[in-house]
């Protein structure tokens, strides 16, 4: 586009899922900077977002920027890095990331390449329930939903699956009749049908907003 949204068009717009920082193998590197920038321009609100840092280099490190960038940018608002390949419960990192201000968990299962059916994951959404705190995970293979909303089960934790395409619209379909407890984002919800689709059967109330700009 052109021109930035109307200042109206979006009222009090939340983007569920957006990044700064770089990604090595893709054109990406926005900092918070510039993504408050891309959030101006698109006419939203605020943002919930994560440090790539948090992905590549560790989440104490990803976590620190997150929380500088969003004390600098009342637009952001932030979510903690948790990487269960280096985690398994010892730490306080989860159960203290709600007293630091973090809204949810961000699991980096995608860039980080592990499954959701992995132990050390259940640990995550065990504390993830008693911080109080929904849990975000990528979704873009066959059963991460599936898997998600069974972890959610057990530990009544609110599961938020993001990357989700129109090729995964009938597990999420499922998934959602089933599991209250689960939340999909829109960014790859990009048929003109999908989201009629998606509201006809299970209601927008669990439907966020992705604008997919910011995003990895």
């Amino acid at each position: 586009r052109g021109t930035s949204a109307p200042e109206d068009q979006f009222m009090n717009t939340l983007d569920i899922n957006t990044c700064f920082g770089s990604l090595p193998d893709r054109a990406f590197d926005v900092d918070a900077d510039g993504l408050v920038e891309i959030l101006k321009h698109e006419g939203i609100t605020q943002a919930v977002t994560a440090s790539l840092a948090g992905a590549f280099l560790g989440p104490e490190e990803g976590n620190v920027e997150t929380l500088e960038a969003c004390e600098d940018h009342a637009e952001l608002l932030p979510a903690a890095t948790v990487d269960p390949r280096s985690y398994f419960g010892k730490g306080d990192m989860v159960l203290k990331a709600r007293e630091h201000g973090f809204v949810l968990l961000r699991l980096f299962n995608r860039i980080q390449n592990w499954p959701l059916d992995f132990s050390p994951v259940e640990v995550i959404f065990e504390e993830a329930a008693e911080a109080g705190l929904p849990v975000m995970v990528d979704a873009t293979g066959y059963g991460d939903i599936t898997r998600a909303c069974q972890l959610s089960a057990v530990t009544e934790t609110p599961v938020i699956a993001v990357g989700i395409g129109y090729d995964k619209l009938s597990e999420a379909i499922v998934c959602m009749t089933e599991y209250p407890s689960l939340y999909v984002d829109t960014s790859l919800i990009v048929t003109p049908d999908g989201l009629k689709v998606l509201c006809d059967e299970v209601g927008p109330e669990r439907i966020l907003f992705e604008i997919g700009r910011a995003h990895v």
